[in-house]
């Protein structure tokens, strides 16, 4: 016969002792249920976040090989930080596409992303989100008739602006190459 409860054990004749729980034991256990229940609740929206990045990176991606440059720069906010090897910080679309443009004139004819993670950074009061996105990328150039293919990294920050159900910007962008630059 089985014992459900401390009472039952009690009456059976265990020996029960009841310790109250310390604060680090109770802390414990709230971290092991907040991290069981928001972990598993948080997947499907990661990868509904992640799907709609890849689709925004492959829209880039799209952009850059058909020299579409003002698709490219849409999808930056208009106050947007970015950094890129070799280049100043630059502030605002108006600067992303002058770099956009410095690249296709240097020979840049497409851009290869590959999304390595993405988490929920911040959500805001209004109801937007911010989502962090780090992956690899391999920009390739056509430099005096030859192809050369230069990987590196970035992180990005998506902004949502009412959530899931809007069209995320690029409200902070920072790469670099993983070799040295030809």
């Amino acid at each position: 016969m089985g014992v459900s409860t401390l009472l039952e054990a009690e009456a059976q004749g265990f020996k029960v002792s009841y310790r109250p729980m310390t604060l680090t034991h109770r802390l414990v256990v709230l971290a092991v249920v907040l991290i069981s229940t928001f972990s598993s609740a948080s997947e499907p929206a990661n990868a509904r976040l992640r799907q709609v990045i890849e689709a925004r990176n492959a829209t880039f991606s799209a952009a850059i090989a058909n020299q579409d440059l003002a698709t490219a720069a849409s999808l930056y906010d208009v106050n947007v930080i970015f950094q890129a090897p070799g280049a100043p910080t630059i502030r605002g679309r108006a600067g992303v596409v002058n770099f956009l443009i410095q690249q296709v004139t240097a020979g840049a004819v497409e851009v290869s992303l590959t999304t390595e993670s993405v988490r929920t950074f911040i959500a805001l009061d209004n109801g937007s989100l911010e989502v962090e996105e780090i992956g690899t990328n391999i920009i390739t150039y056509v430099v005096q008739g030859q192809r050369i293919a230069v990987p590196g990294k970035y992180m990005v920050i998506w902004r949502f602006p009412r959530g899931l159900s809007s069209e995320p910007v690029i409200v902070r962008d920072s790469f670099s190459f993983s070799v040295p630059f030809p």
